[in-house]
């Protein structure tokens, strides 16, 4: 049972992203591995863009929504059950999904645990058994990124990736409106979620910079396209720069 289900996840997830990940090393020149990475990485940005943005929006509306938040987590402390309730209702009222903001971040940790693998197996001759017929089997795949070798660690690409992600939460946070909150429990939400914002990047940095080069390259790349995406969404959209609950709160 256990190898049916190994077998069919190879066949269903692992292969074809395999595949296309050779797919482009061996179109782009020099077959190397960074360049097959950061085309496969580009492809599933761009497919991601749609949801990306009702992401970004979701994100936002969330923020809008921290002062009501905070006032029903006040006012129903020791109420969870109504508390919940509340909470829904506030969120249909607003038509806001909290998990919204989640669904490319899903989407995304699969594609890093496979390409992780990939990394480890996937680029011995071994497993090109592995390409379909319609792929080229790389005849002398170059691992070497800018004098960076992608199967072995790399601090460089752990920096990098830590600064983009910081950037990234920056960015998302920039024009907040910071509320004040005489409940200890929403006090202590906020300092954490403060804390974080710096402890993410250094967690960032910690993972990538112990892991093959390889998925920190994947890492720098996607979270590139994440800041680029979110600048050029808040500067041509003012839907999403400027969300509707923010407005409506801003009236009351």
């Amino acid at each position: 049972m256990i190898e049916t289900i190994k077998s069919l996840s190879t066949t269903l997830f692992y292969q074809p992203l395999f595949n296309l990940l050779f797919f482009f090393i061996s179109i782009l020149p020099g077959e190397n591995l960074a360049a097959g990475i950061i085309g496969l990485t580009v492809v599933v940005r761009l497919m991601l863009v749609p949801s990306s943005a009702r992401a970004l929006r979701a994100q936002r509306e969330l923020t809008a929504l921290q002062p009501e938040i905070n006032n029903l987590r006040a006012d129903y402390k020791d109420k969870p059950e109504e508390l919940n309730r509340q909470m829904l209702a506030l969120y249909q009222k607003h038509n806001v999904n909290p998990f919204g903001s989640c669904l490319p971040i899903l989407i995304q940790l699969p594609i890093l645990l496979i390409l992780y693998r990939v990394v480890l197996n996937g680029i011995h001759p071994d497993n090109f058994n592995l390409l379909y017929s319609f792929v080229p089997t790389p005849t002398a795949l170059e691992t070497m990124f800018l004098g960076i070798s992608l199967e072995a660690p790399s601090l460089i690409l752990g920096l990098i990736a830590g600064g983009l992600q910081f950037l990234q939460t920056w960015q998302m946070l920039r024009g907040r409106v910071k509320t004040k909150s005489t409940d200890p429990t929403t006090e202590a939400t906020e300092q954490i979620g403060q804390r974080m914002t710096y402890l993410m990047p250094l967690l960032t940095v910690f993972i990538s910079s112990t892991l093959p080069a390889a998925l920190a390259l994947y890492w720098v790349v996607t979270t590139l396209f994440s800041v680029i995406q979110q600048s050029w969404l808040l500067r041509v959209h003012p839907e999403i720069a400027k969300p509707h609950v923010a407005v409506r709160i801003k009236k009351k």
